[in-house]
């Protein structure tokens, strides 16, 4: 009997190490995304070992042991995936390490009582659980929704296609669909039971559905060429230089020299700077302000710009300073001064803002390199010609239904500022990148795409890269508007299914409660 417990020990510990291992793999700017259809197989076979001995245990047993599985698997998948994090901030990494321990020490729990009460609702909970935890980590004061399962078909240029339907958490749930239909047909086999014909056909039928669907909406899709023309430059300005006052002027200079090289070469209409491109308070700072309404006026084009911004106010206890901050961004027009300001919403978590800062205002003692910024209070829209547009700031673009909600006016392309410098040559660049392309399929709207220090890129409404500047490359790139009038069914429907997915899996935990095989227990 020993024997036999050790065995299954063994196998649930190797079961998360190499889901962990796929699912990060699967992160790589590399074409291994089709691990992520046997990453999860392992997850399936791990509850189908340990809720059979969830009942010889102790609740407080069972939570040490999920405890101990989960920050294996949260830790390694999260060190393989986004160990770049410790790139910009240690001290957020391994903050972020402990949130997704504790996050997946609750969603093992929880599966485990699930699942040992019904047993044959293993695949509902797991499917449901996943979906949950994902929607979980899109809200709250410490969201970061980077390592949703979708994200890993960045190589798919058919499968993302989907995203029109039922954005990032589709791709979540056809995903997870996909590795239990395997999952079950590997153990039918192995059990000799006679459904694995029609698991079979089951899994040739989703699959083929998912191909052929995004085959001929990528090939189908109706895209119309607006008389607007945009540009984007990149200098690349290594991040040790951005901040330091003595190259602010020679920063300017060369974002001015890119511009009119663009500008004389493809007569855009829209010259687009990367996040925080002038690094000082520009609306306060009226000589540089000068000097971008001077260049505005001089080359007759619009250009839109991040850089922080101030205003006077206090609206915390013990504030340190009479100031409230914010990264923003707007468009300079020629002959006018500048269009309404942007300020981001969407902010990064201990990078840009200490959370509960707001409740507990010691919180403003604590000082590691935090920017604490705050949060914008609404969308903006931007013409140039005959186009719309609204922006995006950085770590923003990771938030499907805060882009799908900015869609409500006719936006005809969205224009995304970051600065990916922190992240140096790690593959957290490319992964921001491919988040972009994501939101370019849901919405249907061209993004264009500025970095400093890469990537920038231009991405059409079918999610295709047409136009790239690479990491520290030094150039511009540009191309006409060629936006998509289809009000994709995403937009139409929103957060449907990930919040159903929420509700189904609330409901269906409550019902083990009072059920056991099937059968009421009250």
């Amino acid at each position: 009997m020993s024997m036999k417990l050790s065995i299954k020990n063994t196998e649930s510990y190797l079961c998360v190490i190499i889901s962990a291992i796929l699912c990060g793999i699967s992160r790589f700017d590399l074409p291994l995304d089709f691990m992520i259809f046997f990453a999860i197989i392992p997850i399936f076979r791990y509850f189908q070992l340990t809720t059979t001995e969830y009942k010889s245990r102790s609740l407080k047993n069972n939570i040490f042991r999920s405890f101990i599985h989960a920050s294996i698997y949260s830790t390694i998948f999260l060190l393989i995936s986004v160990h770049w994090i410790s790139l910009v901030t240690i001290p957020g990494f391994i903050g972020i390490l402990f949130l997704y321990a504790f996050y997946y020490t609750v969603f093992f729990t929880i599966l485990n009582y699930g699942i040992s009460r019904n047993p044959a609702h293993l695949p509902q909970f797991i499917i449901l659980g996943f979906i949950s935890l994902e929607l979980i980590l899109s809200y709250g004061p410490f969201k970061f929704p980077w390592l949703n399962l979708g994200y890993s078909l960045t190589h798919s240029r058919y499968l993302i296609q989907a995203l029109e339907i039922g954005g990032v958490y589709l791709l979540s749930t056809l995903i997870l669909v996909v590795n239990y239909l395997l999952f079950s047909i590997i153990t039918g086999l192995k059990n000799k039971e006679n459904s694995i014909k029609r698991l079979s056909l089951c899994l040739v039928i989703l699959i083929s559905s998912w191909w052929g669907f995004g085959y001929c909406r990528y090939h189908h899709l109706n895209t119309v060429k607006k008389k607007a023309k945009a540009g984007i430059v990149q200098v690349s300005i290594p991040q040790e230089m951005k901040w330091n006052p003595a190259f602010i002027d020679s920063t300017l200079t060369m974002y001015e020299q890119k511009s009119k090289e663009l500008v004389k070469e493809n007569a855009v209409d829209l010259v687009i700077w990367p996040e925080a491109a002038v690094p000082l308070y520009l609306m306060q700072w009226q000589e540089s302000l000068n000097r971008m309404l001077f260049f505005t006026h001089s080359t007759g084009v619009n250009i839109f710009t991040g850089f922080p911004h101030f205003v006077e106010g206090v609206k915390y206890p013990q504030q340190p300073e009479p100031y409230l901050f914010y990264n923003s961004a707007s468009q300079f027009k020629p002959y006018m001064q500048y269009d309404s300001l942007y300020s981001k919403n969407q902010l990064v978590p201990f990078g840009e803002r200490i959370p509960f800062l707001e409740y507990f205002p010691i919180l403003w003692k604590l000082q590691f390199g935090q920017a604490n910024f705050e949060r914008g209070g609404q969308y903006r829209y931007y013409q140039v010609k005959d186009a719309l547009y609204s922006p995006l700031i950085c770590y923003e673009v990771l938030f499907p239904d805060y882009v799908r909600k900015m869609m409500d006016k006719p936006v005809d392309f969205i224009v995304n500022i970051t600065n990916d410098a922190w992240f140096k040559k790690s593959v957290g660049t490319y992964q921001h990148k491919m988040i972009t392309v994501f939101r370019a399929v849901e919405s249907r709207r061209p993004v264009f795409r500025s970095a400093n220090t890469g990537y920038s890129v231009i991405i059409n409404p079918r999610g295709d890269i047409e136009k790239e500047l690479i990491l520290y490359e030094k150039g511009t790139i540009s191309a006409q508007i060629e936006s998509c009038e289809l009000k994709s069914v995403y937009h139409r429907i929103g957060f449907i299914l990930p919040f159903l997915g929420l509700f189904l899996f609330f409901i269906e935990f409550i019902l083990t409660i009072f059920t056991k095989n099937g059968k009421c227990a009250l």
